[in-house]
């Protein structure tokens, strides 16, 4: 179960309130969803926006698209919400039977363990993959404190505007996810970026490290 939260605005950026929005499987029937990410809260569907124009929902992990009628015109996207909650991924499932079968990482990974200065932005060369599809990739950070927040993101290619991002993540402490990355890999590597986002900017260390990557 993963939350999916948006918000509607107008082209001007103003939020618009009491907008429905209908949540649809990829059928195209009503999808089940819920206010709590265990499932016991059923939510209304449609749902409508709140004051500031957000609305939130969580669901199963799946393909779903989103039905919203502005103004009395109705605008259905298809395949705009994917769900993949990675906590589920690397429980039970193929994902979590490969894990438990294969422990380590695969030979595409560049790094296993790496002691990081975060002092501001962190670029890393993560995996290197010839291939795309689904890739699943296990990563933990320790050693930082309760107040070392940052950013941990993946890029297909080295950041930047061009570059597509797959995943990002504010964490703090120690840390630990099985990340799931659904990519073409266009550059042939995908990127670990560390961004450093503690109040008071100040740097410090930190051992990334990754278990598992199956994929790619």
């Amino acid at each position: 179960m993963q939350k999916y939260k948006s918000n509607i605005t107008t082209t001007s950026g103003a939020a618009i309130r009491n907008v429905p929005v209908t949540v649809l499987k990829e059928d195209g029937s009503l999808a089940s969803i819920f206010l709590d990410r265990a499932g016991q809260v059923v939510a209304p569907n449609p749902m409508k926006s709140d004051a500031d124009g957000t609305f939130y929902f969580y669901a199963a992990n799946g393909r779903y698209s989103l039905r919203t009628t502005v103004d009395g015109m109705t605008v259905t996207d298809d395949d705009v919400v994917q769900l993949a909650d990675p906590d589920e991924l690397a429980k039970s499932g193929p994902i979590a039977e490969a894990i438990a079968k294969n422990s380590g990482v695969s030979g595409k990974v560049l790094i296993t363990t790496r002691k990081i200065s975060i002092a501001g932005t962190t670029d890393i060369p993560f995996v290197q993959s010839p291939a795309g599809g689904l890739m699943v990739v296990s990563v933990e950070s320790s050693g930082t404190g309760a107040e070392d927040f940052h950013d941990i993101e993946l890029y297909d290619g080295l950041p930047s505007v061009q570059s597509l991002r797959y995943h990002a993540r504010l964490v703090a402490g120690s840390f630990a996810d099985a990340v799931p990355v659904y990519c073409l890999l266009g550059s042939g590597v995908l990127y670990l970026r560390l961004v450093n986002m503690r109040a008071d900017g100040q740097a410090f260390e930190a051992s990334i490290t990754v278990r598992h990557m199956f994929g790619g």
